[in-house]
């Protein structure tokens, strides 16, 4: 890989790939050791993994894998010659395809290891980065059923809801500290003067120990009202009309929890 990294502009990298290359290139993110990708590995081989979803784990937890191969060439020309050992020639999937780019999203990962009751059995850095932690962006405009007569909109609704999911114990985030955006773009969420409200772990103990009954507020579509009185507002989001509207926007940080030694 030092090699790769320092080819230039009028170098050529020529690949052979072929089936197998999988195993044979092993490269983990800074993150994971070797030792924990092949306990993963492992593990997931003798759950029953299906060659596609062991491929896609390897992906996720390598630095070489999914395109990762060629970038580390940039910018030097890349030709690969890939021997295809796979129905219907998927050539981001043959070896992991070190050469092409192959977008996974960051939650199938997940849903592999949860598909085979593995959670409990994996090693936590193949979870989520040990370090740095992540910050995932999302635009779109979340629908709410209203049942209640409170005063509330979408973004503080999504808030109020996350913030109860990723606090009743089945989310497998509790080793991380955890907060998501919700807010308007136009600055307006819903009939009332806030843009959102900002939800994270720990936050519903905080609603118990000021004795607000966030369950009480959720039935009755009374979200506004919630995060007005939660911690004297400091949780909502109100920065005034914004003149424009270009969808919601939500901002999801995951990272590790500090762990205090002594």
């Amino acid at each position: 890989m030092d090699l790769i990294s320092n080819l230039g502009e009028s170098d050529l990298l020529l690949a052979l790939i072929s089936g197998g290359g999988s195993s044979l290139l092993p490269l983990p993110t800074p993150r994971v050791t070797l030792e924990e990708k092949v306990a993963v590995v492992t593990l997931l081989s003798k759950a029953g993994a299906d060659i596609t979803q062991m491929n896609i784990v390897r992906t996720v937890l390598s630095d070489v894998k999914g395109g990762k191969l060629a970038e580390k060439a940039y910018p030097a020309s890349v030709l690969a010659l890939i021997l295809s050992d796979i129905v219907d020639d998927p050539i981001q999937l043959i070896a992991s395809g070190p050469t092409v780019p192959y977008q996974i999203p960051p939650q199938l990962l997940s849903d592999i290891i949860s598909r085979y009751s593995l959670r409990d059995k994996i090693p936590k850095s193949a979870l989520l980065p040990r370090e740095e932690g992540i910050c995932l962006l999302f635009g779109g405009e979340p629908t709410v059923k209203v049942s209640g007569s409170g005063k509330g909109g979408r973004s503080q609704e999504l808030a109020l809801r996350f913030s109860i999911e990723v606090s009743n114990g089945n989310s497998g985030l509790d080793e991380f500290e955890v907060a998501l955006l919700c807010g308007g773009t136009d600055g307006i969420d819903g009939p009332t003067d806030a843009a959102g409200a900002i939800a994270y772990s720990g936050q519903l103990k905080e609603a118990t120990d000021q004795n607000i009954d966030y369950q009480s507020y959720l039935g009755n579509n009374d979200s506004y009202e919630y995060y007005s009185k939660l911690n004297s507002g400091e949780d909502h989001i109100k920065i005034g009309h914004t003149f424009t509207n270009v969808m919601d926007i939500h901002i999801l940080i995951i990272r590790p929890k500090k762990k205090i030694i002594g």
